[in-house]
């Protein structure tokens, strides 16, 4: 009869219901769903010890407001009412206060999933997870870039940014747009081999060793814009910048202290050689 294949529908509607509901309760994420029109919610294992929260301390469908930074209330209401009215799914950050007082950086996704026969929506689900170590990461790296950026910019000493692996010029200082004689825009359509005197096999395999932190401290032999080459002693390394992996070298002009080296040991082969042909003893006291 119709009244018992009504019965039966919705007790298999009660069952799907119970299952869905036991499965949100034991996956491993922050999971949340509303009912918009009896205005409850249920809510995964997950959300509630992400929080702090035993189940029953914690209404999910009234307590956002709560939990939710005064600050960024707001903008909870605003995205949530946007998403209900037009069924954009969305995606926000929000700080959220856990039981024990602390506070944490989540980042909340959801969308409706159900409408009524007027269009009404019917339910809200989504996902919090707690992002607060990776903003804190974002945030330490953002900084450290910016330290570096200031120590790069403001340094006397020509400086290389690079691309370890092509050799690319990613970036360079006024400092070394000075030394080398190149513009800005010039240096960065440059590898290091266009710089470099080695072979291309062997500048690979100097900064691989820079790159792996074999070496820290290399001599090479550098071209400069006028085709003068300059004897220059680098120390390079790895660093983490703007979510890549470059190499950073730092160049110091040694030209005059190898030519002075040269003469020193050109100086000591001649009198070493006048010692040994000259037709009398001679007696050197230090």
């Amino acid at each position: 009869s119709l009244e018992n294949r009504v019965q039966e529908r919705t007790a298999a509607l009660a069952q799907s219901e119970a299952r869905y509901t036991t499965a949100l309760k034991v996956v491993n994420e922050g999971v949340w769903d509303w009912d918009l029109q009896k205005h409850s919610g249920i809510a995964s294992e997950h959300y509630y010890t992400m929080l702090g929260y035993e189940e029953m301390d914690l209404d999910i469908y009234k307590g956002w407001h709560t939990l939710t930074h005064p600050d960024d209330v707001k903008k909870l209401d605003e995205i949530v009412a946007h998403s209900i009215a037009t069924g954009d799914s969305f995606d926000s950050e929000l700080r959220m206060q856990k039981k024990t007082g602390e506070w944490i950086i989540v980042q909340m996704r959801g969308q409706v999933v159900g409408w009524d026969a007027s269009g009404k929506a019917q339910r809200l689900v989504g996902t919090i997870s707690d992002i607060t170590e990776r903003k804190q990461a974002e945030d330490h790296l953002r900084e450290s870039e910016a330290r570096f950026r200031a120590l790069f910019e403001n340094n006397h000493a020509p400086m290389l940014l690079m691309d370890p692996l092509s050799g690319q010029i990613i970036n360079v200082n006024t400092a070394a747009c000075a030394f080398y004689g190149w513009s800005h825009e010039e240096f960065i359509t440059k590898r290091i081999t266009d710089i470099n005197t080695l072979s291309d096999a062997e500048v690979r395999l100097e900064m691989q060793q820079a790159a792996q932190e074999k070496r820290q401290s290399f001599q090479f032999k550098h071209r400069l814009a006028n085709q003068e080459i300059r004897d220059v002693e680098v120390f390079s390394g790895p660093i983490e910048y703007e979510g890549k992996t470059l190499l950073y070298s730092i160049i110091h002009d040694i030209t005059a202290r190898k030519q002075a080296e040269q003469a020193l040991e050109e100086s000591e082969f001649r009198y070493r050689q006048l010692l040994q042909i000259a037709p009398i003893g001679i007696l050197v006291v230090s």
